[in-house]
């Protein structure tokens, strides 16, 4: 199985009969580089070729010659190996080979030798060969092919004629390619795929030797409403696949080749082992393929291939040599590559995993290493044992970190010079951090001081040392309220009630109002003149409509002449809404360039009005309620109102 990745959408599809969940990027454009991993395939003698000896499509491409052919692994006796007939194809822009015209002229001939085909094409994916899977010819036993636009891949999946053609292919080697098909392809593929036959699910049983590297799908897709249901329909494809009773015995098998595939996932382990059987098994290639750990059912080593001599896992993003020994064969002959993987530390449990694996030499050189000071204490008691052996190797490793030890043997590098450097950097690192975290709080606190001010006395009625008192308790009212009847709607439903109400903690403040609290038949000026005089604070709410009241500019007026009498900001400044300057009274509009007002609608509007309302005693640092008030002398008020500001 394949795992396809395509604008954040997931598929897998069923590529081969190994049934191998991975998960490869869909692309428009050619492959990547081509894996390190190869077949050695050797020709020694190279009689005169020929083109006559093939179909007749093939023979523009293709040449036959009685060459010897061998490669590693292979069962096959001296007599076979010479009696193959190799055929070559070279695939040049616009080329198409069919695959099926090469089977059925087999058919046609009577006691023909093994054969072996190698297909190269442009490295552009220009040219095509037409091959289905499982790629059934009858004598073909060596099937190679580079670089080439791979398609009808799957128009035999269910094609039950090609169960009647023997397996005898011993080498499948693709590397390199891309395979196209279409999105309607793959969803028959996925409601069907219980009609499928062992033959194709498995693949060639026959084989000694299988690469499926570097292979790239490339997808047609026409409908994007069915491409939205890709999600879905490879949950269904891997629920089907588990339910399937075809066992793949793969008796031959001795390498195998799935490097160069990019986020393979965890079906991919599954499928290899829960669905198939490898018995002679040997090279597992798995580099290249974004690991980021080991898989699970891998990290047995021999568990389930008992024969592994070696399991490339090497150019991934491993960071633990998470590895245990299954006791199989304690022969020592195995190895493990990891090298060019991401482990940054060695612990102690890994240095022991080394020492556990009596099977396998596990190869982790080419990693950079954290030069700690206790992976050193450890690493260091490691290189002393008296049967270090196959981990000589160990001494050679670099540091990757710190810095300062970058290229360094970790064996050169004392632990005395590792604790030194960690603790100046380690003790570089905190000083730093903490004179930087000190350095921005007190830039915070200076650039938002008067918040903070307010806030603490606000929300944790704590009254800071460093602010002045205001502890004028010997007024009738807290504030007068100084606004136009036209703003009668926010002035008393907010402004009023909001103040007056005991909530958040607060007892209420005594607001002096006109229409409650003016004594009736009294002059209009009198009554302003004895609320200024009996309220600690006049608040005056500034509109439009505000400044266009003679009553309203004659109670800012007193309420200044107030200020100076007490030698204190009486006055408190509440924007309700933004006025022209020039529309303003000189008084007033020298009055706001002076003074620090408040807008109403801000952040902490109502922190910083209580603020300012509250009695504020460094004896006594309570908040005001309503019916509480002291009566300090006249002294302590002149004294206390000297250095008191407003907001």
């Amino acid at each position: 199985m394949a795992g396809i990745s395509y604008r954040g959408k997931r598929l897998c599809v069923l590529w081969m009969g190994l049934m191998v969940f991975g998960c490869f990027s869909l692309t428009t454009a050619a492959m990547k580089s081509a894996g390190n991993a190869t077949v050695t395939s050797t020709t020694v003698s190279t009689p005169t070729t020929t083109t006559a000896d093939l179909p007749e499509s093939w023979q523009e491409f293709c040449t036959t010659s009685e060459a010897f052919v061998s490669w590693n692994f292979s069962t096959l006796s001296p007599d076979e190996v010479s009696g193959i007939t190799q055929i070559s194809c070279r695939l040049q822009e616009g080329d198409h080979l069919m695959f099926t015209a090469f089977r059925n002229w087999t058919l046609t001939l009577r006691g023909r030798s093994k054969m072996a085909i190698k297909v190269v094409c442009d490295e552009n994916f220009s040219s095509a060969f037409h091959v289905p899977w499982p790629m059934k010819v009858r004598n073909l036993v060596y099937l190679e092919v580079r670089n080439c636009l791979l398609l009808d891949y799957y128009s035999e999946y269910f094609d039950q004629s090609i169960t009647t053609i023997p397996d005898q292919l011993r080498v499948l080697d693709l590397k390199n390619c891309v395979i196209q098909t279409t999105l309607e392809e793959i969803f028959y593929r996925i409601r069907n795929l219980q009609n499928s036959s062992r033959d194709v699910e498995c693949g060639p049983l026959s084989l000694e030797m299988f690469a499926f590297s570097n292979i790239e799908f490339f997808i047609e897709i026409s409908d994007y409403d069915m491409y939205d249901q890709l999600d879905s329909y490879s949950e269904i494809l891997w629920k089907k696949y588990r339910k399937l009773n075809h066992q793949c015995d793969f008796q031959e098998l001795r390498y195998l080749d799935e490097s160069y595939f990019q986020s393979m996932s965890g079906r991919h382990i599954f499928s290899i082992q829960a669905k198939s059987f490898y018995p002679k098994l040997e090279f597992y290639n798995l580099s290249h393929v974004d690991f980021d750990g080991i898989p699970i059912l891998l990290r047995e080593w021999r568990r389930s291939m008992d024969k592994m001599a070696y399991l490339d896992l090497s150019h991934n993003s491993i960071s633990e040599i998470d590895l245990t020994d299954s006791g199989f064969a304690e022969d020592g002959i195995g190895i493990i590559n990891l090298q060019f993987n991401k482990i940054r530390q060695l612990r102690k449990s890994d240095l022991d995993t080394l020492r556990r694996m009596k099977s396998a030499t596990i190869d982790i050189r080419n990693n950079l290493i954290n030069c700690s000071c206790e992976m050193l204490q450890d690493f260091h008691e490691f290189l002393k044992a008296p049967d270090l052996g196959r981990y000589e190797y160990l001494r050679d490793l670099r540091c990757g970190w710190p810095e300062k030890y970058s290229g360094k043997r970790v064996s050169d590098l004392t632990e005395m010079q590792a604790q030194c450097t960690e603790g100046l950097f380690a003790l570089t690192g905190v000083l730093g951090s903490l004179v930087l975290i000190l350095a921005i709080i007190v830039i915070l606190l200076w650039r938002f001081r008067r918040e903070v001010v307010i806030l603490v006395y606000t929300r944790l009625n704590i009254l800071l040392p460093c602010q002045a008192e205001d502890n004028l308790g010997n007024k009738d009212f807290d504030a007068f309220i100084s606004y136009s009847s036209k703003d009668d709607d926010w002035v008393l439903e907010t402004l009023v009630k909001k103040l007056e109400n005991q909530e958040d903690g607060w007892s209420g403040f005594k607001l002096c109002v006109h229409h409650r609290d003016f004594e009736i038949g009294a002059a209009i000026a009198d009554n302003v003149v004895r609320s200024v005089e009996s309220s600690r604070h006049t608040v005056m709410v500034l509109s439009r409509n505000f400044v266009e009241s003679e009553w309203c500019i004659y109670e800012f007026r007193t309420a200044m002449q107030q200020s100076l009498i007490e030698r204190r900001k009486h006055l408190i400044l509440v924007i309700l809404e933004d006025v022209p300057k020039s529309e303003l009274d000189p008084d007033l509009r020298k009055c706001l360039e002076t003074f620090t007002y408040i807008q109403a609608g801000e952040t902490l509007f109502w922190d910083k009005l209580r603020y300012t309302l509250s009695v504020r005693s460094k004896q006594r640092s309570t908040r005001r309620s309503s019916s509480s008030s002291s009566k300090p002398s006249e002294t302590e008020i002149l004294k206390s109102s000297t250095n008191n500001n407003i907001v």
